[in-house]
């Protein structure tokens, strides 16, 4: 019966140790052999913008675009997780919104992501 106890614990420390270790190394490991930053954060583009400078003024409505000229939103994100440093990057491109421009200065608008 002690034998049988003695062995319990054995595989229970072992275990433990186990968990610790991934949850210490795991976060570390993910960075830098899975996690790919295939999807670059998102940029601004004024290509196929119709106004031209000084002509902002009216209502102003987000479209789908198609190809490179795809409305997205996105973010990048630096953060700590358990020790290791990683960054998060997302894009969505269910983007909907309008805004308007009077005097060339933003005065409503509403961008839902």
């Amino acid at each position: 019966m002690v034998v049988m106890t003695k062995k319990w614990w054995i595989i229970g420390a072992v275990v433990l140790v186990v968990v610790a270790l991934v949850a210490w190394f795991g976060p570390r490991l993910y960075a830098e052999y899975v996690a790919e930053d295939s999807d670059p954060a998102a940029t601004v583009s004024t290509e196929g913008a119709t106004a031209a400078e000084g002509e902002l003024d009216g209502s102003w409505t987000v479209v789908p675009g198609s190809g490179t000229n795809e409305t997205a939103a996105g973010y990048t994100v630096d953060e700590v997780l358990n020790g290791a440093d990683v960054t998060v990057v997302g894009r969505t491109s269910d983007v909907s919104g309008t805004a308007t421009v009077e005097d060339e200065q933003l005065r409503s608008g509403e961008i839902v992501v």
